[in-house]
């Protein structure tokens, strides 16, 4: 937005700005007559803004939706998404459409302090095991249920398809695009972006050039389409029966909300954007990678300021991490299901907290200091790792969370592991576990992925309630890149490729099926 108001100012001689909160959007504008007041009304339309003249100076400010304005086309694309389930499962789908990306809430037959009651209505005979539904807002259209499965909403209203015309059906890329466009969700610093110039150098925006001028071409009406963090997945994931025009637009459906307007085809903003901003502040985030340059991984200290620096939705739906992992920085794996909350215990840990954990015994978890206790139970209840580990019982099912009666022990630990330039970032793995995904990881390159080696240094923190089986693995960690530069995995120290080696042998007899983790 700041180049954006540059370029009005330029056209116009008069001054532009915008506020904080929307400058770190991008817009994508074709306006068919060029006309810088046209640009300025789409621009405004597609942020759900307004532009407040002054003297001749313009700035332009967020202008908050009435009360539940999107929400029929939110029921009718989650209500599609749903169909498609192997076992779709019932929820309120206003409480969805009212939830904070990032934000998990649990569904059962009795209602709890950690569980909702389900509606009479609906009440089911297939809900998950336990009478327990988990959902989670990945993001403002993506919903994750358990098990595995997900919605994303996806599709063009009615009055969109229609104002389209013959132009829905049309196929604007040439093989070569699609190949480049597919090469990039891949592996993103073909991109050859600064990411330290973030805030000038927008990567979303960038990403987007490569789809949306193609799309615009084909389009007799003008194209306004606001650009969050999340149309990245729009962008990395078209598998969009040909790459038509329809087909690319509807996938933006799961983080923008089409409409038309004013004669335009408009991408607007979602709601949920406007009670709980998500958008990763460019200053942080350049701030961040120029601090690590030099290092070659991100550290538990630096990670957890940038976390604390960066707009708490952001982290809660992993879009700061993401962007971070397309700019080629390293970041350890090891806890990412507790992303970023687990971040927020260790930036609130006192020099009285650090001794019970260095001392390795058990000791009770309300004796940490109050607001390590607040975090410790977004850890058990908000963290995306609950809903992928499902070898010990959900937090919310266990006899108790009253912290007076749960247990608290900590453990370090210091290990070999390989530092895997497999994508834009990169994979922290032993040696062993790279060696089981390296088949998958060249094939993904295209040629022989590079492997460093380093140290990890953990502190793994378990919490437990009295019950079976009632334990949440936690902590956070950092990984020191050794001097060794990065190599084929047959030039690594003899130890490491040895247990490399045994990793893509025991592939041969039992399926690579990933490392296990969530990606972030």
């Amino acid at each position: 937005m700041p180049e954006l108001c540059r370029l009005l100012a330029a056209a116009t001689g008069q001054p532009h700005s915008v506020e904080s909160e929307l400058g770190d959007y991008s817009v994508f504008v074709s306006a068919k007559n060029g006309d810088p007041a046209r640009v300025r009304t789409l621009v405004a339309r597609a942020l759900r803004a307004t532009w407040r003249e002054d003297k001749g100076r313009y700035r332009l400010v967020s202008v908050r939706p009435r009360p539940d304005a999107n929400y029929a086309e939110f029921e009718r694309l989650f209500r599609k998404g749903m169909k498609v389930l192997p076992n779709p499962i019932s929820v309120p789908i206003h409480d969805l459409y009212r939830m904070a990306p990032g934000q998990t809430i649990r569904y059962g037959p009795t209602e709890t302090p950690y569980i909702r009651q389900l509606p009479a209505e609906l009440n089911q005979p297939n809900v998950a095991p336990g009478g327990i539904t988990i959902v989670r807002r990945m993001a403002a259209g993506v919903f994750e249920f358990e098990h595995g499965m997900q919605v994303s909403l996806d599709g063009l209203p009615e009055s969109v398809t229609t104002f389209l015309g013959d132009a829905r059906s049309k196929r604007p890329f040439t093989p070569e695009q699609i190949a480049r466009i597919k090469s990039i969700s891949r592996n993103q610093s073909d991109l050859k972006l600064d990411w330290s110039q973030a805030a000038k150098r927008d990567p979303i925006a960038a990403m987007q050039d490569l789809l949306l001028p193609q799309i615009a071409k084909e389009m007799a009406c003008d194209l306004a389409v606001a650009l969050p963090d999340f149309t990245f997945f729009a962008f990395a994931d078209p598998e969009v029966e040909g790459f038509t025009v329809e087909a690319v637009l509807s996938a933006y459906s799961l983080a923008i909300v089409w409409t038309v307007i004013d004669g335009a085809i408009v991408g607007i903003l979602p709601d949920c954007e406007y009670d709980f901003p998500g958008q990763a502040r460019r200053i942080d985030l350049a701030k961040y990678v120029q601090a690590i340059k030099n290092k070659g991984a991100a550290g538990v200290s630096d990670l957890a300021e940038y976390v604390s620096d960066q707009r708490p939705v952001s982290s809660n739906t992993w879009t700061d991490v993401m962007m971070l992992v397309m700019a080629g920085v390293v970041v350890d794996q090891e806890f990412i299901g507790d992303y970023p909350y687990n971040l927020r215990l260790f930036t609130r840990l006192t020099p009285d907290d650090w001794t019970r954990i260095r001392s390795g015994r058990a000791f009770s978890a309300a004796t940490f200091s109050q607001p390590v206790q607040d975090q410790v139970m977004d850890v058990l209840l908000q963290s995306r790792s609950r809903d992928f580990d499902k070898s010990t019982p959900d937090p919310a099912t266990w006899d108790t969370l009253d912290l007076s009666r749960l247990t608290a022990q900590a453990t370090y630990v210091e290990e070999p592991v390989l530092i895997g330039l497999t994508a834009s970032g990169a994979e922290v793995q032993d040696a062993r576990t790279s060696g089981m995904s390296y088949s998958r990881q060249r094939d993904r390159l295209g040629k022989e992925p590079l492997y460093q080696p380093g140290t990890r240094r953990k502190v793994k923190l378990q919490i437990r309630s009295s019950g079976q089986g009632q334990t949440v693995t936690t902590g956070f960690s950092e990984v020191v890149p050794s001097k060794i530069k990065p190599t084929i995995w047959r030039d690594l120290p003899s130890e490491l490729a040895a247990a490399f080696k045994g990793g893509m042998e025991a592939i041969l007899v039992k399926p690579d099926t990933g490392t296990g983790k969530p990606p972030p």
